[in-house]
């Protein structure tokens, strides 16, 4: 995303007679700056919710807003799909609403966290939603009745969380530059993950859970062997926080995204470069890899700034 209220979408252009053509459009502008962006799960939507609580769903073929609602939140901090139907959002103040997404209506509201809610996640299963706070607090969510099923206290504060492939283990970044995995059934920290030097901002699991990969306030990428409670890797991905990784094609491609407005995409060995896309700059690295449907959906999310 930009900071003067337009959202830059990312399209792959296949072929080497593309590769230096321009891979960026812009989608939509809003009077108040964008903060975070989710993709539908069938890919037909892209939610864009706002520093001034307004949600806008706009058209992934047309790039036309097909309706947008306003939240009673003080500015929405990230949106969750809970499904085909579902989305959830939080806000700067704690809260956490949940939409129906064909209607528009609004059929929870949770006051949630006592600060900023700073990062979300569902569970494979859509039937849970995770959020994580400048309180301190993990808390899991019934993603059907928006109720509290699990509330666990950190001793630092929280910016992003992840659920693993079962839904069983719940990781957290913190602000102390520490990983910690819990146990959200048992309510116990499971491990705690430490060698970042900066604050956490991004975490995914591999589709098998037996790695997880974080990204923190300077750049640094970690691999972490989940059963082994140990670092298998780490290299500096960006200038600036790493602000988004997810794994693609069952976890052969991780795709990053940072602060300094670049999107990585890195193949093979670790620390291997496959692609990078730069504002209008486009470099396909490894002319073997070859993106499919679910690296189109995730090309597609923006970097905000």
């Amino acid at each position: 995303m930009t900071r003067n209220g337009g959202v830059q979408a990312v399209k792959w252009l296949n072929g080497t007679d593309t590769a230096q053509k321009e891979v960026s459009e812009l989608v939509s502008t809003f009077h108040s700056e964008p903060s975070c962006v989710v993709v539908s799960p069938d890919g037909k939507l892209v939610v864009v919710g706002t520093g001034e609580g307004t949600i806008h769903f706009l058209h992934t073929e047309t790039g036309q807003e097909v309706k947008s609602l306003m939240s009673t939140g003080d500015g929405i901090s990230g949106c969750v799909f809970l499904g085909e139907e579902l989305l959830a959002t939080t806000s700067f103040d704690g809260q956490v609403e949940v939409w129906d997404v064909a209607s528009g209506c609004r059929t929870g509201h949770v006051n949630a966290h006592s600060n900023k809610i700073t990062g979300c996640d569902v569970s494979p299963d859509k039937k849970l939603f995770a959020t994580v706070s400048l309180d301190l607090n993990l808390k899991v969510w019934s993603a059907q009745k928006s109720t509290e099923v699990a509330s666990l206290m950190n001793p630092s504060p929280l910016n992003c969380v992840n659920f693993d492939l079962e839904g069983q283990l719940v990781a957290v970044g913190c602000w102390d530059g520490a990983v910690r995995l819990w146990s959200w059934l048992e309510q116990k920290n499971v491990t705690t993950l430490l060698g970042h030097q900066s604050s956490v901002r991004s975490l995914s699991f591999s589709p098998c859970s037996s790695i997880l990969c974080s990204g923190c306030l300077s750049g640094e990428v970690r691999l972490w062997s989940v059963t082994a409670a140990a670092c298998v890797g780490s290299y500096h991905a960006h200038h600036g926080s790493t602000q988004s990784l997810n794994f693609l094609q069952g976890g052969n491609l991780l795709l990053s995204a940072g602060h300094d407005s670049v999107v990585h995409v890195w193949s093979g060995g670790l620390g291997k470069l496959s692609l990078y896309w730069e504002k209008k700059r486009y470099q396909h690295c490894n002319s073997k890899s070859a993106p499919d449907v679910e690296m189109k959906m995730k090309l597609m999310l923006c970097v905000w700034l």
